[in-house]
């Protein structure tokens, strides 16, 4: 992690034009392609949630805009963020909020993340309630497709962990889909690094 210095960022008059909004926080929703990226972890007998977990994670990774948080009047770029994402368990209707550490390989992540999963007997540990900002907040809604999703969130303008969403599959001219909805801190992401985020996760996908 490292300290911005706002003398010299470029980025200075746009993060202190958007900070001075009462909700600074702006959403766009797509579509990705998971074709490939499907049947390639249903063949791994990976799941595609937790999978896909991975990918939406490694993608912030590589999107700079995603790591910047506001701590105070400073600004800091996290070198690595680690996902916090809605589970469930076989059998209920109720999701739990479960943090990973986020590892470069998938397979490796995805053990460690189920293994967390089914460890968690609390839908809402200690660590959920953490005043943590190296995460992105991840959630799915495999139930429907969706054109524009909506997150609960305390209302600080400062708050600028990212809030993304994928849903229900979609069969589309002998591919397969799935929404995808992006929300983020207009402070530090404008269209063209949610473009850059949407895509790396695309890039990842079709890379397998």
């Amino acid at each position: 992690m490292k300290t911005i210095d706002l003398g010299t960022w470029p980025r200075r008059a746009h993060y202190e034009y958007f900070r001075r909004f009462d909700c600074p926080r702006w959403d766009l929703c797509t579509e990705l392609d998971v074709t490939a990226f499907r049947e390639l972890v249903r063949s791994e007998g990976i799941s595609f949630h937790h999978a896909m977990v991975h990918v939406v994670t490694k993608s912030v990774q590589e999107t700079e805009a995603f790591r910047y948080r506001i701590r105070g009047e400073e600004v800091v770029l996290h070198d690595r963020v680690h996902p916090r994402f809605t589970d469930m368990d076989k059998g209920s209707e109720l999701f739990k909020l479960v943090t990973a550490h986020f590892l470069d390989d998938r397979a490796a992540f995805v053990e460690q993340e189920q293994a967390r999963s089914r460890a968690q007997a609390e839908p809402f540990p200690p660590e959920s309630r953490e005043e943590r900002d190296d995460l992105v907040y991840l959630t799915c809604v495999p139930w429907f497709s969706f054109t524009r999703i909506s997150h609960a969130w305390n209302l600080s303008k400062d708050d600028c962990v990212p809030r993304i969403a994928w849903g229900q599959f979609v069969p589309k001219d002998g591919r397969t889909t799935i929404p995808f909805a992006v929300e983020a801190n207009h402070a530090f992401v404008d269209g063209l690094h949610m473009a850059q985020l949407i895509g790396a996760v695309q890039k990842n996908l079709d890379a397998g």
